[in-house]
């Protein structure tokens, strides 16, 4: 029996309803790929934030343990500057005692020389 509608008997209304189905039935299979590409896009997007917000806490811990050992060596650095105002200043001490030391020989070579020639005596 003839479909009713096709009654030039080329067979169109068979081939049309065929054509129809295969269409559809790819707008569903597009419409599921669709789907699971966007929930595939959505799940790699939340991982894609849980690892940025790792790498964020990673980069927030770093920086802070940075800062720990900057203001460490600050210190340290602070320290050795005040070991060396202290070295600084007994080294002065030092050579004005060194200073001294070589004026009162010195002086006292000059005051026995004086003694000896008899410099001293005539004056």
């Amino acid at each position: 029996m003839e479909d009713e509608r096709d009654r030039t008997g080329n067979g169109w209304d068979e081939w049309k309803r065929f054509v129809l189905g295969d269409l559809q039935r790819i707008s569903e299979y597009t419409k599921e790929t669709r789907d699971t590409m966007d929930k595939f896009c959505d799940d790699s997007r939340i991982e894609s934030n849980k690892n940025y917000q790792n790498i964020l806490a990673l980069i927030s811990a770093l920086e802070i343990r940075l800062l720990k050992e900057i203001n460490l060596v600050d210190s340290r650095i602070a320290l050795s500057n005040e070991k060396i105002v202290a070295l600084q200043v007994k080294a002065g001490v030092w050579g004005i005692l060194g200073g001294a030391a070589t004026l009162i020989i010195a002086l006292g070579v000059w005051f026995i020389e004086k003694l000896i020639s008899g410099d001293l005596s005539g004056a």
